[in-house]
């Protein structure tokens, strides 16, 4: 009876510490519960010691016995030496890249910006989702090595909701840094967007960007999808000002850079004037398009771009390979740039709804093209909106334009001044915040025409090297290779050695 009580008892004891073991890692909130059946376990093992004590005695007794001790002490001492020598690792924190682009290591201008912070205590603090906590730390370790100033706090941004709210947290791997009564905001995405932040601490000149009114223009304070809300708090985010406009008194002296986002009410004469001067006066110039389905009602505003070398098509770009990437036809997807300051290093996808298109003449300013559709036939400008709202667009050679066509062009003339184009303006909308390099991109092209001196790219060596093609065939065989047979190569030969041992 005491035997079968034994192995009813055993099974129920391994069953509740793999219970046990399963709930502390998937469920460990559960405190309460996890406490009673650690009691629980508790009680059944020393009563399965109690019922099987003469055996154990025997055990302990015999010579298997002392056989496992032994390899147990010895195992113990090789991890204790481990243990050891990772204690010492960790307290005396050395790292080597031998990679060569040294993606491994910070850059010239990180090494720079925190040189600039020296003398601050800087406390970081990341919101992100528990789970991707070790991606995070491997970016800060580098800037921990490189400064005993830096500390670095982790938050679940799942569980410190009332931190959240008082951050205003909304995207995860936010990183936050007060300092001197300042909330510096930006999402730890890479190296670039975490020291273009200290640069911003070292350097807290705020820059004022005016937004002209009176247009009907995108609205900066709409929540709606179609408004632009998102986009103010991620440039006021990046320590810009933004004031709204009115072009007709002139352009202020401290105006870093003038937004035109999508007007669609005619401008004035005065008001074009005021542009005009504020360029030759060495100004900067942002505006953003769209197609006009009704036809074109701002003459004047078109005119001042013809004089600057730009021609706006009044037509719409459709992509055959958008629906490809989980996009619509009148969604152009771009993975590819032109080198320009704003696109250096610039990598990942953006999508540019409901586009038209820009053609470039001879004028006083140096066109460059920042973003171009894909070639055609994937790509081109449909100019026949009717065909377009029956949705039986097709390209009609000679009427329609071939890509690939110009998307965002960005100009310099003699006087230092920039002009930044773009065809698109819902890109920047609401509706599409969840794309963040949409937003990270147009916040590059802020910086250049701001002048600011935040950081647009690093000075990191490129990756070199030929493109390797993995086959599925090729997957399966490293994953069985790796995970099933090495590993029981090892587990047979541990074996082998083992009981060659025993029986010498």
């Amino acid at each position: 009876m005491s035997q079968k009580l034994s192995k009813i008892l055993l099974f129920m004891t391994i069953l509740l510490w793999a219970a046990l073991f399963a709930l502390v890692i998937v469920a460990s909130e559960f405190k309460i519960f996890i406490y009673v059946l650690l009691g629980i376990n508790i009680v059944f093992t020393l009563t399965l010691l109690i019922l099987n004590r003469k055996n154990i005695w025997l055990f302990l007794k015999s010579r298997l016995f002392k056989h496992i001790s032994y390899h147990i002490i010895n195992l113990f001492l090789v991890m204790s030496i481990l243990g050891l020598i990772n204690f010492l690792v960790l307290k005396n924190d050395q790292t080597f890249d031998l990679t060569l682009n040294k993606i491994h290591t910070l850059s010239a201008q990180s090494v720079n910006a925190l040189k600039q912070l020296s003398n601050r205590e800087l406390k970081l603090k990341i919101f992100a989702a528990r789970g991707t906590w070790d991606g995070y730390r491997n970016l800060f370790n580098l800037y921990k090595q490189k400064s005993k100033n830096i500390s670095v706090t982790y938050y679940d941004i799942e569980e410190e909701l009332s931190l959240v709210e008082y951050y205003k947290i909304k995207e995860n791997g936010t990183l936050v840094i007060e300092d001197r009564g300042q909330i510096y905001k930006t999402v730890a995405v890479n190296e670039l967007a975490v020291t273009n932040l200290l640069l911003k601490i070292s350097n807290p000149i705020t820059k004022v960007l005016y937004y002209t009114v009176g247009h009907n223009e995108l609205a900066l304070s709409d929540k709606n999808n179609v408004g632009a809300d998102y986009l103010r708090e991620k440039i006021l985010e990046s320590k810009y000002k933004l004031k709204p406009l009115q072009l007709q008194n002139g352009v202020p002296s401290d105006a870093a850079a003038v937004l035109v986002f999508n007007p669609q009410i005619e401008f004035l004469d005065d008001e074009i004037k005021a542009l005009k001067k504020y360029l030759e006066q060495g100004g900067s110039l942002l505006a953003t398009l769209s197609p006009y389905f009704n036809g074109v009602i701002t003459k004047n505003f078109m005119r001042f771009l013809n004089s600057i070398g730009i021609d706006h098509v009044n037509g719409i770009i459709l992509d055959r390979l958008a629906a490809q990437q989980g996009a619509q036809a009148s969604t152009p997807v771009v993975n590819f740039y032109k080198e320009h300051p704003i696109t250096k290093n610039f990598e990942g996808r953006t999508l540019y709804p409901i586009s038209s298109f820009i053609q470039l003449k001879d004028g006083p300013y140096q066109w460059k093209k920042i973003v171009t559709s894909t070639p055609f036939p994937a790509t081109w400008g449909e100019v026949n909106f009717d065909e377009v709202k029956l949705g039986k667009a097709a390209y009609n050679e000679g009427l329609d334009y071939e890509g690939p066509l110009n998307i965002i062009v960005a100009g310099e003339d003699k006087r230092d001044s920039r002009v930044l184009i773009s065809a698109s303006t819902s890109f920047i909308s609401n509706q599409f915040k969840g794309q963040t390099n949409n937003f990270n991109l147009f916040l590059n092209s802020l910086s250049w025409l701001a002048r600011d001196e935040a950081l647009m790219s690093l000075n990191r060596p490129s990756l070199k090297g030929n493109i390797i093609y993995v086959s599925d065939i090729h997957l399966s065989f490293v994953f069985y290779l790796v995970i099933c047979v090495v590993p029981f190569i090892y587990f047979g030969l541990g074996i082998y050695f083992y009981r060659k041992k025993m029986n010498s």
